[in-house]
């Protein structure tokens, strides 16, 4: 790669993916049509180049229109993909062209976590230039973002400067990773992850199409048929411990499952009567509950021997006393061990419901939520977010997306 055909930019963006219709959490999001690119800062490290070479130009509101008309054989950034995607979203002039050509990409985030034998989980901006000579930066902005501000309201010129800092920065901190990558013969696993981030970059603007319809229609037959089966379950938990009068049984409660299925202490939240000091109940004198017995609240202690699955074998102690864990995999091996009966039955029906619990509010509702108006869900490809090196999927993670 020749030094002189590279180009270093970055973008500062407005965060305008909030309220009733955002999608997501990401604010800074390309895919929002109410986000824009509100100034563009650039370094050529070319001599071809007429604005100022070497030297950092900003554009307010726009960018260069030939910008991408030269021969930029790399283009550098911190977290580039988050730049490349607006870039290629918001339509800036020939970047779609550049995209699909040979030129490569450097990000300075994935470079340092991979120098850094992977120890480093998306290591800053910040944190690189401190460590390769860069000058640390004003964190004004920072401050007006974290106090909710707009980028589109940060005073004009705190912008520019906080965005000529990141250019500078990235400029050095690039020439450093670039010399060390050679000196330790790193530069080819280097440029072959580049190349992999650039392949990553396209996926994340593609998107992955959501039938959110189809979603629906399915999510409601769910609904309907896990309302059933919690109520069948609800059923089963009231009997198990001995008190028809319990109100907050919850199939989801760790704490109740445990005790159905090991045994074990339970309060029920009563309403008791309210005795005078002549040992009389007490009733309401006057007001819309005249003549009713008065109550109060009461918190009583009743014990069960549950299911009688063997806590010693199969409990793993959680942070309450006499609770244990009843994890998937814990209930996994008690059906493996109790395979007839009613707690095989008991455990299935749990199972059945945990099942289709996540299906509906992960897959079915939650995907639906994370669909953007090109009915698309454009998740994150993450290049630095494991100690092992491995590619991580986020927002949605579709690495984990069941195969039935």
């Amino acid at each position: 790669m020749d030094i002189d055909n590279a180009l270093v930019i970055d973008l500062e963006t407005s965060i305008n993916n909030v309220g009733e219709e955002s999608v997501g959490k990401n604010r800074a999001s390309p895919f929002c049509a109410d986000n824009k690119i509100v100034a563009v800062g650039w370094k050529w490290l070319g001599s071809t180049l007429s604005e100022h070479p070497h030297t950092v130009i900003t554009r307010y509101n726009g960018w260069s229109p030939e910008l991408f008309n030269f021969k930029i054989e790399c283009l550098v950034g911190h977290n580039i993909k988050f730049d490349l995607l607006y870039m290629l979203q918001k339509g800036m002039p020939g970047v779609r062209k550049w995209f699909d050509g040979p030129g490569i990409v450097w990000d300075t985030q994935l470079a340092e976590y991979l120098l850094s034998g992977q120890s480093l989980l998306y290591p800053s901006l910040d944190y690189c230039s401190e460590k390769r000579g860069g000058t640390l930066k004003d964190d004004r902005i920072k401050e007006y973002w974290e106090n909710g501000v707009k980028t589109e309201d940060i005073p004009k010129d705190q912008l520019i400067e906080y965005l000529k800092y990141d250019v500078e920065n990235t400029d050095i901190v690039f020439k450093s990773q670039l010399l060390e990558a050679q000196e330790r013969g790193m530069l080819p696993l280097l440029y072959s992850q580049m190349r992999a981030l650039k392949a990553t970059i396209e996926m994340e603007n593609n998107g992955l199409h959501f039938d959110s319809s189809g979603a629906r229609k399915t999510s409601f037959a769910i609904d309907h048929a896990l309302r059933g089966k919690y109520d069948e379950l609800k059923k089963d938990m009231k009997i198990i411990m001995n008190r028809m009068d319990m109100k907050d049984i919850n199939p989801m409660s760790n704490d109740q499952i445990s005790i159905c299925l090991f045994g074990g202490q339970y309060k029920i939240r009563a309403d008791v009567c309210v005795f005078d000091d002549n040992n009389a109940i007490v009733k309401y004198k006057s007001g819309a509950k005249k003549g009713q017995i008065k109550t109060r609240k009461e918190d009583r202690y009743y014990k069960t021997v549950g299911l009688g699955a063997d806590s010693r074998r199969f409990g793993t102690a959680s942070a309450k006393a006499g609770i244990y864990s009843t994890d998937n995999a814990t209930i996994t091996k008690i059906m493996a061990f109790y395979p007839l009966g009613s707690v095989a039955n008991f455990c299935e029906r749990l199972l059945h419901i945990r099942e289709m619990s996540k299906d509906l509010n992960t897959y079915y509702i939650g995907y639906s939520n994370l669909v953007w108006p090109d009915g698309n869900i454009h998740g994150q490809l993450n290049h630095c977010a494991t100690a092992t090196g491995r590619l991580a999927s986020s927002a949605p993670n579709l690495q984990n997306i069941s195969g039935d």
